[in-house]
């Protein structure tokens, strides 16, 4: 039941005469002695230690820190700990041996930081032209153990701490030569798959085991199957296309879970290739086509809406190299470069087993950004051995690499996953569903 609001109750009392009020209103306005004034929180201050490295006290390539103070106010002590630090050391520490890649020409670098989850998210200004050779193998661990060390001596709680170069991850990562990290606000990808045309299987983790979410949507007849973010919650459900009078609707749910499409829609031909993406960065998933000329040449037709209508982009991008002498070459969708948005691929397969990634990182023509060849065990087209493309982004750094799932025969399917979009050895490898299963990623 929704209350009254107070104001229309204190209206409805009689008026109190003035002279009434008078000693109160004295009373409220003081004897005129000065008070204290309220202290005010900004200007308290509290001691914390930022984390230097010396010489003379132990190897800094080995990433030996050593704690000096600093006052810094004490309603933010983490940004002032990390201010501190990106000042660099006072003449007098230097004095003593004390020295850090940072100094007043980093100073003012800290863009922002927060704590997420037990991880402490440190954004920086590009201080790479400043710090140039903070980038070699001894430089990057002075730098880490300087900043981390840092960082977790202030933020009380935190367990780990995560870098970005103007909102950038991968930058950073990459200046350093090191590997990006799982980010902490993107889920990595996971294995699904689709069994008899209806039946969904999806697991959390990328091992073997039982599916940990079941569920019945379409039905047996349906031609194909994806799982996206259709409505922009950060959950990919399930989407499916069926053929009525030769004509490909579109059923796509919001949920992973059996019932009603919440979005139906005709989009494409019936010979195309439907796949799905994040075209315009906006978080939600929307569909696109992949058309296959006579000379082998895909077309891509993507929209940007949940319904029908004509495409608001199209391009041409890949090239069927064997045709009719292997399977056509598999369209495939992610974001390569982790800027947001997806961007497409052609997966080729060649008479000799390899499978080459062709991948561009915009929406529209061009020669590919990545081609490698991932993986060069497979049998390409073999109904006994089944090889299957899947992307995902598999340790949840913001982008999407690639994977093969291997399958047959009564041997539950291998997958064969990949972190980066480039050649080499699978960095996840385990086995999930039966032989002939959909093979699909979610997260």
């Amino acid at each position: 039941m929704r209350t009254r609001p107070l104001l229309s109750a204190i209206r409805t009392r009689r008026a109190v005469p003035w002279l009434v009020l008078l000693p109160l209103l004295l009373a409220a306005t003081g004897s005129g002695v000065d008070e204290d004034p309220p202290a005010d929180p900004a200007s308290e201050t509290v001691e914390v230690e930022i984390y230097l490295s010396n010489d003379t006290l132990g190897d800094p390539c080995t990433g030996k820190v050593f704690p000096v103070p600093r006052t810094v106010a004490a309603d933010d002590p983490l940004t002032g700990a990390l201010e501190a630090l990106l000042a660099g050391p006072t003449d007098a520490e230097r004095d003593e041996g004390y020295w850090s890649w940072f100094s007043d020409e980093t100073e003012g670098m800290l863009r922002s930081v927060e704590i997420v989850d037990g991880t402490v998210m440190v954004d920086l200004e590009d201080l790479r032209p400043v710090i140039p050779n903070a980038s070699t193998s001894c430089g990057s661990s002075i730098l880490l153990s300087q900043l981390g060390t840092t960082a977790l001596a202030a933020a009380e709680g935190a367990s780990s701490v995560f870098y970005m170069i103007e909102g950038d991850h991968l930058v950073f990562y990459e200046w350093l030569q090191l590997g990006p990290p799982g980010h902490p606000l993107i889920d990595a990808s996971n294995p699904a798959i689709v069994r008899h045309g209806n039946q969904w299987y999806l697991r959390d983790s990328l091992t073997g085991g039982p599916a940990t979410t079941t569920f019945y949507y379409g039905r047996s007849g349906d031609s194909q199957h994806m799982l996206c973010d259709w409505n922009g919650d950060g959950t990919q459900t399930p989407g499916v296309i069926r053929l009525i009078d030769g004509r490909p609707n579109w059923l796509l749910r919001n949920t992973q879970s059996g019932g009603s499409a919440d979005h139906s829609f005709i989009y494409g031909r019936a010979d195309d290739r439907a796949v799905c993406g994040d075209w315009n960065g906006d978080g939600q998933q929307t569909p696109g086509v992949v058309r296959e000329r006579a000379d082998g040449t895909y077309v891509w037709h993507l929209h940007s809406w949940l319904r029908g209508g004509a495409a608001g982009v199209s391009f041409e991008f890949g090239q069927d190299q064997y045709p009719g002498e292997l399977p056509p070459a598999w369209p495939v969708v992610g974001d390569w470069n982790g800027n947001g948005y997806d961007s497409v691929g052609i997966v080729q397969g060649h008479p000799d087993g390899q499978l080459q990634w062709q991948l561009r990182d915009a929406t529209d023509a061009g020669a590919p950004d990545w081609d490698f060849v991932y993986y060069d065990g497979a049998i390409w087209g073999d109904h006994i051995e089944r090889h299957a493309p899947i992307v995902g982004d598999w340790n949840g750094d913001g982008r999407d690499g690639p994977g093969v799932t291997r399958g047959s025969g009564a041997v539950s399917p291998q997958w064969l996953l990949r972190n980066d979009p480039s050649a080499g050895f699978a960095d996840q490898d385990f086995r999930y569903g039966r032989h002939m299963d959909i093979t699909l990623s979610w997260r």
